[in-house]
């Protein structure tokens, strides 16, 4: 199996501030929460944002995304 690859364009981090659509969900946060507690809660919420033992992989999409391809490898 050939290793997984992903480049981090310079300023990657702004796009946790880009708006979020939800399919289903009331009372979805507009952005990615700031606030560490509501990033854990949020991201309790999303399944692939967890390891199958339900420890999060990180706290923001972007952050489980890598660490989803870190495992893979």
């Amino acid at each position: 199996m050939k290793p997984a690859t992903i480049l981090l364009l310079p300023g990657w981090q702004r796009a946790l501030e880009q708006p979020l659509r939800f399919k289903k969900r009331r009372h979805a946060p507009a952005h990615w929460p700031e606030d560490a507690r509501r990033r854990a809660e949020l991201a309790q919420l999303i399944a692939p944002m967890k390891t199958a033992d339900g420890a999060l992989r990180g706290d923001d999409p972007l952050s489980a995304f890598l660490q989803f391809f870190a495992e893979e490898s």
